[in-house]
């Protein structure tokens, strides 16, 4: 299967602008905060992986990285901010949160409105279902149904966002991740290898998909050389491990 070609670091598939090196910056600062009001090792260990992005960031702005470099780091932080937002929502009282937040002026950080996660999950899918590229080479029916998946988890993803996470970037966060599971689930679908598949799974909360589960019986699948009966069989094994959305 042929590689596909990195965007450019100031746009997307749409055109639309990703974020800045600085933006990054500061991200990988805001999570260290953020986790800093736990005095956990694993805080302290996932503060760490913060920590080594923001040296990374910083030494983009004057030592720009490879397309290459930037995805890679891009897929990598990513996984940390989702696993980040599983712990903190965990872990992390609103009592702690209280004591360690007092400036609550900036209305960037308050929390968020109830309907803006949804919004952002809207926003998400909308722009997913447009991106055809992820297609591959399989057919329409195959491709959707994997893409129905990725989804119908928008939500989950989107309410996994700590509330330090900027409204604004929300949308793209989500399609991040449902794009990272997309891609990799088409690519098990044609290549029958699932490893990276079982990466991707591994970078969601737990709210959105059971990763042990999940990975468990992806590992299971005897996949071959039919590309549709493939990602038939991960769609099955994806919502097999799906946890019931609480009403």
């Amino acid at each position: 299967m042929g590689s596909r070609t990195p965007r450019s670091d100031n746009a997307d598939a749409h055109g639309e602008s990703t974020p800045t090196i600085e933006a990054l910056v500061e991200e990988a600062q805001r999570l260290i905060d953020r986790l800093q009001h736990d005095r956990s090792a694993h805080a302290e260990q996932l503060a760490l992986e913060a920590g080594l992005f923001v040296k990374v960031f910083a030494r983009w702005q004057h030592h720009p990285p490879t397309d290459g470099q930037r995805d890679a780091a891009a897929g990598a932080f990513l996984s940390l901010q989702h696993r980040a937002a599983d712990y903190i929502s965990r872990h992390v009282t609103p009592e702690t949160l209280t004591a360690a937040e007092p400036d609550l002026g900036s209305p960037s950080d308050a929390p968020a409105a109830p309907d803006e996660r949804d919004l952002a999950a809207r926003a998400a899918v909308e722009r997913l279902v447009r991106d055809l590229s992820l297609r591959g080479g399989l057919d329409r029916a195959s491709f959707e149904g994997l893409v129905g998946w990725a989804t119908d988890r928008a939500l989950a993803i989107a309410a996994s966002l700590g509330e330090e996470v900027d409204p604004q970037r929300a949308p793209s966060m989500v399609l991040s991740l449902m794009t990272w599971l997309v891609r990799a689930a088409v690519d098990a679908a044609e290549s029958g290898d699932v490893g990276g598949l079982v990466a991707a799974v591994w970078a969601c909360p737990e709210s959105v998909i059971e990763r042990d589960l999940a990975s468990k019986l992806l590992k299971r699948l005897a996949l071959g050389n039919d590309a549709a009966a493939n990602a038939a069989a991960i769609g099955e094994a994806l919502r097999a491990a799906t946890p019931l959305d609480p009403l």
